[in-house]
């Protein structure tokens, strides 16, 4: 009978010692840039009169502008028309470059997974690839924006 209580003791012992597991659910937006990792400090969401989402995103020298026609849950290509672009403003010590999408260059997609009225946010995922004037290419791929605020 000793034996049982310990083994269920031990067993007990085991179980209660178990972690919690830890839920976050705070508003990110995040990707890897040029596969290293890009997160922003900073981020909201504008939705105009026409429904169409403007998603602002930035860190201390970058920002990131994501345009989408609806706010609706769906997936909105880049690089086939000015109604779905990204803007990917990069400041360094001797210059400010522009990457973008538009009507016939770069490549893409945005795709909006949740739509959160009662809470006003917007949550869904990125990748892309833009040009600068100069010709540069930069890619974002497995960027995700979460609970992202408007």
């Amino acid at each position: 009978m000793k034996k049982i209580f310990y083994l269920f003791l031990a067993i007990f012992t085991f179980i209660s010692c178990a972690e919690d597991e830890i839920v976050y659910n705070d508003a990110a937006v995040q990707a890897l840039k040029n596969y290293e990792p890009w997160k922003a400090t900073t981020f909201k969401a504008v939705v105009n009169s026409t429904n169409s989402v403007k998603l602002t995103a930035s860190d201390s020298k970058e920002e990131l502008t994501l345009n989408v026609a609806s706010k609706n849950v769906g997936t909105y290509p880049l690089g086939t028309s000015s109604a779905n672009t990204v803007i990917f403003k990069e400041v360094t010590e001797t210059a400010t470059t522009f990457y973008t999408t538009g009507g016939d260059w770069g490549s893409g997609e945005i795709k909006i997974t949740k739509n959160d009225t009662s809470k006003r946010t917007i949550t869904g995922s990125f990748y892309y690839t833009a040009t600068s004037l100069a010709g540069k290419s930069l890619t974002m791929e497995y960027g995700v924006f979460y609970n992202v605020p408007y």
